[in-house]
């Protein structure tokens, strides 16, 4: 496991919150999640791929987006990236909407820091998913 993601791991261990690792010969990574008030749910997966403090926080498919309906989401998309400061929502390839973090390489406790983005990512996805949803129903 790569030191940011132990560290992360060790963080969690010492505020009580399950987790699940993952490891392979490129990345490892440490999963959460969440239940939420709007959204059913939400994961937030930290990965880091080397020894320094190289860590990007994910959380994969908020919503699926109907081919259908692909061409008006990124004017939602826009507007929750302007509300929310450092956060990012994309579009992926599948036309999943997921939600974006990356952490600062000169960061002195990644614990700490993922422990906090992790609580922002929660409240912003659970947030963002009304609006989310209203998009796909227009």
């Amino acid at each position: 496991m790569y030191k940011a993601t132990q560290v992360i791991a060790d963080y969690l261990d010492a505020e009580g919150i399950k987790y699940s690792v993952n490891e392979s010969e490129r990345a490892s990574s440490v999963g959460v999640r969440f239940q939420c008030d709007n959204l059913p749910s939400i994961g937030v997966i930290f990965f880091s791929n080397s020894d320094d403090n190289d860590v990007s926080a994910r959380a994969f498919s908020l919503v699926h987006v109907p081919e259908d309906k692909v061409s008006s989401m990124p004017a939602t998309l826009n507007e929750l990236n302007k509300s929310f400061r450092f956060a990012k929502f994309v579009l992926d390839e599948d036309n999943d909407v997921n939600l974006e973090f990356d952490i600062p390489l000169k960061t002195p406790n990644v614990g700490e820091v993922a422990y906090e983005i992790l609580q922002y990512m929660v409240q912003i996805g659970d947030h963002a998913y009304p609006l989310l949803m209203k998009a796909l129903q227009s």
